[in-house]
């Protein structure tokens, strides 16, 4: 199988922080760039955003540009190279779309005096479709903009999804040694499986992340007992997962580089690795039934986003004298919680459930390997629900809990509490869903509808968006309506609130959000369900008898979700 980046060394230089750092001196990177090749480094990663602001795009490109061209092995050198993404500031904002794409993509060609070997999309953008992005970076690669193209910081649903649409060649990932999730998630072996290279930026944990693993002792005496230092060694096995692998380290020293280099030279011992490998080397394995501890039991992971039903499985099973292991009850982080189960699989509980979102594949892979690694089985049950569905039940379940819609500071202080979530956590959790897969290991999987909440039969009424009621017209028809009225929507301000609320005729009720624009931080924003939620459960609204007046896309979104007749104005 060729790699993109075959019969070169598979150590390269990240040079990102030779630009991107306020006492950056173009002297000492050119050094430290010739002192690279120098020593035999061939790839080199940059981006047209690596600068220090919006207004220095392109300065890393140039820079490595004037480097390579001003060496005699520059000619050999491969260039790796990003777009997508925007800068404001300090700021680092993705940005997908396909015309940006293509701008990046001319922009760094001519920075680097020629297309680069590899133009990566720097990260997904949540505002555009992924489709979109990933056809665009094809059309990179057909205009001869560079000659192969790839992805960076990508899932394992969004790699699947790109190599239907784009000749992908490789893919950049966040991986080391105290950063393993692309390995638990499946994304590694996927892409290696392909033929797509891996390459490795932050190798050494990234600057959030070094100190964490210059202190790791199990590297230390490693690194002692095979003569290299912990940072060699933790790049070296990196290395030894595979031949698709490059990595990627930064280095602003001269010294840096001959230690990165000393890296690929390594031959580690192979029961090292073989923790590390068998995340590369097949599917998550299901536990045999040699491995299995003669006392019966098992763990059950029960998973999905919020407000799809978990909590209603597990009264059952906590009847059946499982332990219950929960975020939202336990509080701190899901790592706790997993050293949570560890301690009590060893004190010598056999059966266990945890129901959280789960909405990765890595965090999923870390109970399934605890698991195993205790001798006992895992039975996943995934609850299968849209984010319109789950939005009406966290809704319902706020309704429920508080008995009204709680106000954005509400929320923000609500901490883990579900029945306080802010809009922007669950739109994340839906965004960064993984839906589960067969080759996770779990040793059964149920996959199962989500809960959906059964709104209650009240009155019929005639609802009218606050579009049609602020036209001439619109409010006419409400005054000739002899029905049960209400009108509903958003409007700017609380200013806004009342003085609509002055021109309605007598005995027109009202349900109207008057938060801030911008991104939402109510639930009763629409097409976010709040208002008509609340108005069932508490105004006795008949939802499905009724009909709503309105052309407002957001209004006819929400009335669709909830099962409410659209209608055009009389």
């Amino acid at each position: 199988m060729n790699f993109w980046h075959q019969g070169l060394p598979r150590v390269g230089l990240g040079a990102m922080r030779l630009s991107t750092t306020p006492d950056r001196d173009d002297a000492t990177a050119l050094t430290v760039l010739h002192h690279a090749l120098d020593e035999g480094l061939r790839v080199f990663d940059t981006a047209r955003a690596y600068g220090l602001d919006e207004n220095d795009l392109g300065h890393n490109e140039r820079l490595l540009a004037r480097a390579l061209g001003s060496h005699p092995k520059g000619g050999e050198a491969r260039i790796i190279t990003k777009g997508g993404m925007r800068r404001q500031g300090p700021r680092w904002i993705p940005d997908g779309r396909a015309a940006t794409l293509l701008a990046d993509a001319e922009a760094s060609a001519e920075a680097l005096g020629r297309p680069p070997d590899l133009f990566l999309v720097h990260a997904p953008d949540s505002k555009t479709p992924w489709a979109t992005t990933v056809r665009a970076l094809a059309d990179v690669k057909e205009r001869g903009l560079a000659r192969a193209v790839g992805l960076s910081n990508v899932s394992y649903p969004q790699l699947e999804e790109a190599l239907g649409l784009a000749p992908v060649a490789a893919v950049q990932l966040g991986l080391s040694l105290v950063d393993d999730a692309p390995l638990k998630s499946g994304v590694v072996r996927l892409a290696l499986g392909k033929g797509v290279a891996v390459l490795c930026h932050s190798p050494l944990g990234g600057p959030k992340r070094y100190a964490q693993l210059s202190k790791e002792s199990w590297l230390q005496v490693q690194a002692q007992r095979d003569g290299c230092t912990s940072h060699e060694w933790a790049l070296a096995a990196l290395l030894a997962l595979h031949p698709g692998v490059v990595v990627l380290p930064g280095a602003r020293r001269e010294e840096t580089v001959r230690s990165s280099a000393r890296a690929e030279r390594l031959r580690l011992p192979e029961e090292a690795l073989r923790v590390l490998r068998q995340y590369v080397e097949a599917p998550a394995p299901k536990l045999a039934a040699s491995q299995r501890e003669d006392l019966p039991g098992e763990v059950v992971v029960v998973m999905g986003v919020q407000g799809a039903g978990k909590s209603s499985l597990v009264g059952p099973l906590e009847a059946k004298d499982y332990l219950r292991l929960n975020r939202d009850t336990a509080g701190g982080t899901m790592a706790q919680l997993h050293a949570s189960l560890r301690s009590k699989l060893l004190q010598g509980h056999r059966r266990v459930v945890l129901d959280n979102t789960y909405v990765l594949r890595a965090l999923r892979r870390e109970v399934v390997d605890t698991a195993h690694a205790a001798g006992l089985p895992v039975r996943g049950i995934w609850l299968e629900l849209s984010a319109e569905q789950a939005q009406v039940n966290v809704t319902w379940r706020m309704l429920e809990a508080h008995g009204r819609l709680l106000e954005p500071t509400e929320l923000l202080r609500g901490g883990n509490d579900p029945t306080k979530l802010v809009p922007r956590a669950l739109f994340g959790m839906v965004k960064t869903l993984e839906p589960v897969g067969d080759d996770e290991g779990f040793d059964s999987l149920e996959r199962k509808p989500g809960y959906a909440v059964p709104l209650p039969d009240g009155e019929a009424v005639t609802l009218w968006g606050v579009d049609v009621v602020k036209d001439p017209a619109g409010l006419r028809a409400l005054a000739a309506d002899q029905g049960r009225r209400v009108v509903v929507g958003w409007v700017e301000d609380g200013h806004a609130a009342l003085a609509l609320k002055a021109k309605l005729p007598p005995g027109v009720e009202s349900a109207l959000c008057a938060h801030p624009a911008g991104p939402p931080t109510c639930w009763c924003r629409p097409p976010l369900p709040g208002l008509l939620l609340e108005l069932a459960k508490n105004r006795g609204v008949g939802l499905t008898k009724s009909a709503l007046v309105t052309s407002s896309p957001a209004l006819r979104s929400l009335a669709q979700v909830l099962g409410v007749a659209v209608q055009a104005l009389p």
